[in-house]
């Protein structure tokens, strides 16, 4: 009985994310963020469906923008959400609280990779190019194979990302490159000089204190791929 009404409200949620109203699919989305008991059984229960409906999200050609206005006293506040920003952070909240374990009994991971990979190429939105780079850094961290398969696709976005002025998408970037390190992926061997020189130009933005993490990350890579 209790498994039936899950699934009844599990099927309510899903259908609300394509909804009519872009409002209504960014709210769902943005409840899907939340650390709740019902969001973390929902995520270990129902993975291969909440993967669908995010991928279904980011199919969209046109990524819609809803403006919501608030503010205290005579001041008004305005924000802009975009609507592929708010699914994308919604699957990298999945995927950082997902056992690997459940991960694996998915895979769905080609459509992820498929699905994330042409976002690093979005220059209007540098929020949606940190949290695609983020999501992918997850997805190969958790499957080796994956990181195996598309080194060779994954490996120039990542140094194109390490001259980007976002401290955000640098620290990304080094990060990624570490992981393709630390599983010794082989297509690096070829690209060491180049993925050298990018370390040293994310190392020349230590001078600016928002950037030491990318630092720190540059750092460790070279130890890696010592």
């Amino acid at each position: 009985m209790a498994g039936s009404f899950l699934d009844e409200v599990v099927s309510k949620v899903l259908e609300l994310t394509e909804d009519s109203h872009t409002q209504v699919r960014m709210a769902t989305f943005k409840f899907l963020l939340n650390s709740t008991n019902f969001v973390q059984a929902v995520q270990l229960l129902y993975h291969q469906r909440l993967v669908q409906v995010f991928c279904n999200a980011l199919d969209n050609e046109q990524d819609l923008n809803v403006k919501y206005s608030g503010g205290i006293s005579d001041c008004t506040e305005i924000w802009f959400y975009s609507l592929k920003e708010q699914a994308a952070s919604a699957m990298h909240f999945f995927l950082q609280n997902t056992l690997p374990e459940s991960l694996t009994l998915n895979k769905y991971v080609d459509t992820v990779m498929g699905k994330f990979l042409p976002l690093l190429q979005d220059k209007e939105s540098s929020k949606l190019k940190s949290i695609a780079l983020s999501t992918l850094n997850i997805t190969i961290q958790l499957c080796e194979e994956v990181a195996h398969k598309y080194c060779a696709i994954y490996r120039p976005m990542l140094l194109e990302a390490c001259n980007d002025e976002n401290s955000n998408i640098r620290k990304e970037a080094a990060r990624g490159i570490r992981i393709c390190a630390e599983l010794g992926t082989p297509q690096l061997k070829p690209f060491i000089n180049r993925i050298l020189s990018k370390l040293i130009v994310l190392m020349n933005y230590s001078n600016q204190p928002q950037n030491d993490e990318a630092f720190d990350i540059a750092v460790s890579v070279l130890g890696r791929i010592c």
